[in-house]
């Protein structure tokens, strides 16, 4: 057949198609402030709902893993005397490192429960409105209770298992009798430090997507916390209670009385104000229509003083 005569025409072209993105996946790595804070208040409203039996549990299991981290610093950084006395601030450096961030990555990733974060989780729920002093006061004192069972229990099970035998007692003796012979007032500040930077752990490891920047957020704070010899109600609640069990001679009422009421008053401080407090008043407006409800109650309260004081002139 001869085809030379033939004419032909190209194809029509096809119509644009519209481009549907479906299940797009948000590749941010780190969350804005104002989403790790609206992510810090939303844990702290789940607080309020958890079951007791839940919270007690997980209480429990904060002050178990607070324990292994401490523990793990405790024999890795502590005993090496001859690089303390040599290079200080690389024993420091190996003690700070190792061990007790991982009690704090344990805690967050494993949905345990510790008093020092909820002080930051429950104050930021209720400068939002989202939940009331009462609930702030049932969660701290469950928590706080329930951290101290597992660290009782964590430091008998270690004394059970001789891990700080023969002269390895020494390192956790001697840290526990320097943490209990500051002043009420060195170690609450030491106190305040600690967990303001124990909740910055918090805020970092919150901001990420993944395992290794959540680690490393939780390592950064936390080895500066520890390098800093700073106070914590909950790991102490582990490390002097455990000597005491090592046979360290200190008493309970001695401990109670110099370093666990200071160092709790202080975590409370740091993590409620220096990190709940501050960073609403940066990042939420809540926190200005809170202090407006406070100003105007002074006012009227200052205003009827002034009235009586006048009528009564």
């Amino acid at each position: 057949m001869d085809i030379k005569g033939v004419v032909t025409t190209p194809p029509m072209p096809l119509p644009p198609q519209e481009v549907k993105v479906v299940n797009a996946v948000n590749v941010s790595v780190v969350l804005t402030p104002k989403e790790i804070y609206d992510k810090l208040v939303a844990a702290g409203v789940g607080k309020t709902t958890m079951r007791l039996d839940k919270q007690i549990a997980a209480g429990v299991l904060a002050g178990l893993y607070i324990g292994f981290g401490f523990t793990t610093c405790m024999l890795v950084g502590g005993q090496v005397p001859k690089l303390a006395a040599d290079y200080p601030g690389l024993q420091v450096f190996l003690f700070a490192g190792f061990g007790f961030p991982l009690g704090l990555t344990l805690i967050l990733l494993g949905g345990a429960d510790l008093f020092t974060g909820n002080c930051n989780y429950m104050v930021l729920a209720w400068i939002e409105g989202r939940c009331t002093v009462l609930h702030i006061v049932r969660c701290l004192t469950i928590s706080y209770f329930s951290n101290l069972c597992g660290c009782l229990w964590m430091g008998k099970m270690m004394v059970y298992a001789d891990i700080f035998n023969g002269t390895k007692k020494n390192f956790p003796i001697s840290a526990a009798q320097k943490k209990c012979s500051y002043t009420f007032g060195r170690c609450c500040a030491k106190a305040i430090m600690a967990n303001w930077l124990v909740n910055l752990a918090v805020w970092l490891a919150v901001s990420a997507n993944d395992f290794n920047s959540k680690y490393l957020g939780v390592w950064l704070p936390i080895s500066s916390f520890i390098a800093l010899g700073l106070e914590h109600c909950i790991a102490n609640q582990f490390l002097v209670p455990m000597t005491i069990m090592l046979g360290s001679g200190m008493t309970t009422a001695h401990f109670i009385r110099k370093n666990l009421v200071p160092a709790t008053i202080g975590n409370f401080i740091g993590g409620a104000g220096f990190v709940g407090v501050i960073h609403s008043f940066v990042l939420s407006d809540s926190f200005d229509k809170l202090y407006g409800l406070f100003t105007g109650a002074w006012n009227r309260i200052s205003g009827k003083k002034s009235e009586d004081g006048a009528s009564s002139a």
